[in-house]
């Protein structure tokens, strides 16, 4: 009788423990990707990258980018680094506004350790880098000589002459002209011939438009107009100089306080922020998208959601109405995923959606917060046109069953999914699971 007791006892728990695990490995290990895009060949200015300000601050709580090295920045996703140069016991050091309270080692240190490593190893990849270069132009063009293989990569507008507008990422891919440097400094802005050959260094002001940098500085303080950080360009100027050809001008949008504390990160990297600070502030006085977003301490908040959804599509979910403030978080619909909605930033309760710049073909699961392996709540959407990213598709309910021209969505279920979506599920069709 005991053995029998003993034999069921062991029968369950051995059982449950592989229901439990079963059901545990169903998700995936989440990572967003910012740095991913399906289409190479979309000019240059039509893509967002995610840019990490004052990369090289990583020490301390009061650090940019707190506790996350330059290298494991361009890991996570991030494309562009600002990166501030000041002269400084005869080489140039990456300071904070004085090298005497703070230096974060040498220009030409991280780049041989860290930039040029990446792209040799990365040979897809674009990188950006924003100079507020304080140094003298001699020990520039020194730290320039000291870069290995520097001109091998650097971006060369002589080799664009014939274009009107920007070439597309996978031709500059092609070309090897993959390391954009862009300098607030003027007199250290154009050519250098150093060791390795040819570089350029474009002046900012020259091809971009950026918007005035703080926030506030302090927690308390939200300043969200978006003005240009320079008199004389307003953030509507449509073309670059004559020496880029009158190309479009690029966008850098900033979202960051002045005072670098990790808790303002938290909120700034909202995706709700980041989406209305866009949407709301920047791009009536833009009048584009902004091609980099800059922000502090970037694995706080959505930043890293935020850029993915903007190159590649996806869903929002809402708990209220459709506006900003009741916008919870966002998905890319990138990668077939299945995940936990708290790991994508969803910590709020959810009832409605929308879709956007979503392919042909997406199914899209939304699981109740009682699923598990034998029990489901859930609602299939599923994408039937492909969904242009400029018209957002509102989806008021997740208990219902309907169809039109744009997707299908069906409810599977008794009790009604109410505010209790637990996990979403993404599934491409001719995409495998490479996140």
């Amino acid at each position: 009788m005991k053995n029998n007791i003993f034999l069921k006892l062991f029968t369950f728990l051995f059982l449950f423990f592989i229901q439990f695990n079963v059901f545990c490995l169903e998700f995936n290990d989440y990572a967003p990707r910012p740095d991913y895009v399906s289409n190479y060949d979309k000019p240059f200015n039509q893509y967002t990258w995610l840019v990490a300000h004052n990369a090289y601050s990583n020490y301390s709580n009061f650090s940019n980018q707190y506790g996350i090295k330059i290298s494991k920045q361009l890991e996570l996703g991030v494309r562009g680094l600002m990166l501030d140069l000041y002269d400084f016991n005869d080489e140039i050091y990456l300071c904070h506004k004085t090298c005497l309270l703070s230096e974060y080692g040498t220009f030409v240190e991280e780049m041989n350790n860290t930039i040029i490593p990446f792209l040799e190893n990365n040979p897809n990849e674009v990188l950006t880098l924003f100079l507020e270069d304080h140094s003298s132009k001699d020990f520039f063009k020194r730290a320039l000589n000291q870069v290995k293989d520097l001109s091998k990569y650097v971006f060369n507008p002589q080799k664009w002459n014939d274009r009107s507008n920007w070439p597309t990422l996978n031709e500059l891919i092609q070309k090897n002209q993959r390391l954009f440097i862009i300098s607030e400094n003027e007199k250290n802005s154009g050519y250098f011939e150093i060791n390795s050959g040819e570089v350029h260094v474009i002046f900012g002001q020259d091809i971009s438009v950026e918007n005035y940098w703080s926030l506030g500085d302090t927690y308390m303080s939200h300043d969200y107009r978006c003005y240009s950080r320079w008199k004389d360009i307003s953030l509507s100027t449509e073309k670059a100089s004559p020496f880029y050809n009158y190309w479009d001008r690029i966008f850098v949008m900033n979202q960051f306080h002045g005072i670098p504390y990790a808790p303002h990160s938290e909120e700034d990297n909202k995706f709700y922020k980041l989406k209305k600070r866009e949407e709301k502030y920047c791009k009536p006085y833009s009048k584009r998208f902004p091609n980099f977003i800059a922000v502090d301490n970037i694995t706080h908040g959505n930043a890293l959601e935020y850029v993915e959804w903007h190159n590649n599509g996806g869903i929002l979910f809402y708990n209220k109405n459709f506006n900003y403030e009741s916008l919870v978080c966002g998905l890319a619909t990138t990668f077939n995923r299945k995940i936990p909605l708290y790991k994508a930033g969803c910590y709020d309760y959810v009832t409605k959606a929308q879709l956007q710049g979503v392919p042909k073909g997406t199914k899209i699961l939304i699981y109740s917060s009682d699923y598990n392996l034998n029990n489901s709540e859930y609602t299939e959407i599923e994408v039937l046109n492909d969904l242009n990213f400029t018209e957002p598709i509102n989806i008021d309910s997740f208990d219902a069953s309907f169809e039109n021209k744009n997707f299908k969505l069906k409810y599977f279920g008794k009790n009604g999914m109410k505010d209790s979506v637990y996990a979403v599920e993404i599934i491409r069709s001719n995409i495998k699971n490479d996140n």
